[in-house]
């Protein structure tokens, strides 16, 4: 369904735009610009816009997910708080600096960063997969459950605690009230 989809944006991108679809960095977006049909279906492409903004931002923020998460599993740190905001702070500085001008930005994502892309979206996390498919993990942690049984134990105490509290503050209105009526 993805590639018959993929081919269908193909094909309406070069019967709208012919010899000229090389120039543009996102055709489909130029294509949809294009689009004028009566008052209730133009300006097709902020909508276009608008969900490109929204899966950029949900790729992004697996991605420094995923890295912050083998980031810490790697150094073996039991939180990760800190470390995503340092991550966060990093790749904001790096992606202001990457590319000072937009035309070798546009150079770069049509050339170069189809490869790249290729290589750390597709290629590495199915050769992780498979590498962990043949090493049969992940395996139960020992250290993993200790800390799942210490952060239900630390739960169960705060709940406790709290009926503790509401049982407390219940019998202490009871008291109050039959002082008033006693009084």
């Amino acid at each position: 369904m993805g590639i018959g989809t993929l081919l269908i944006v193909i094909l309406r991108d070069t019967a709208v735009l012919g010899n000229v679809l090389h120039l543009f960095t996102l055709p489909g977006l130029i294509t949809l610009r294009l689009v004028n049909i009566g008052a209730t279906l133009s300006r097709m492409e902020i909508i276009f816009a608008a969900a490109l903004m929204m899966l950029l931002f949900f790729k992004i923020t697996l991605l420094l997910y995923i890295s912050v998460r083998a980031i810490s599993s790697l150094f073996e740190l039991t939180t990760f708080k800190n470390l995503t905001l340092i991550v966060g702070v990093f790749l904001a500085f790096y992606a202001v600096t990457l590319f000072i001008d937009p035309v070798l930005h546009a150079q770069s994502a049509q050339k170069s960063v189809v490869i790249v892309w290729t290589l750390f979206e597709i290629l590495i996390p199915i050769l992780t997969l498979i590498i962990a498919l043949f090493r049969k993990l992940p395996k139960n942690n020992e250290k993993e459950k200790a800390i799942i049984k210490k952060t239900d134990y630390k739960i169960q105490l705060n709940y406790q605690w709290l009926k503790y509290k509401k049982k407390e503050s219940k019998s202490s209105k009871t008291k109050q009230k039959t002082a008033k009526q006693g009084g």
